[in-house]
């Protein structure tokens, strides 16, 4: 069984090994196969683990951090894959936001 953090709220019986589905932030322990694919589907991250970095062969954006937590600190800039920054209210991958983040970087 293999611990994760769930990054965005799963539905009740999207997955059968989750009948009750699982809130965003809670941790929840899963096979390695429903482990990988919540994984892959950028619902869930390992939970002792940092937020993955982005692999090859997946699409990755640059997102604006909007709250203190698993990402970094408020108006940091990070990489993420593309399916992480639409499944989390953590991030705003905006151009808009990530410039105005970034012009606060230049800043300080």
């Amino acid at each position: 069984m293999i611990k994760l953090l769930v990054l965005a709220a799963i539905a009740a019986l999207t997955y059968a090994e989750l009948p009750d589905g699982a809130a965003e932030g809670a941790e929840i322990e899963v096979s390695a196969e429903l482990a990988d694919q919540l994984v892959a589907e950028g619902v869930a991250r390992p939970a002792e683990a940092a937020p993955a970095p982005v692999t090859s062969g997946r699409k990755s954006v640059k997102a604006r951090v909007l709250v203190d937590g698993q990402y970094g600190k408020v108006n940091d800039v990070v990489t993420v894959t593309a399916a992480a920054a639409r499944a989390s209210s953590e991030l705003d991958a905006d151009p808009a936001a990530v410039a105005y983040a970034e012009s606060l970087a230049i800043g300080h």
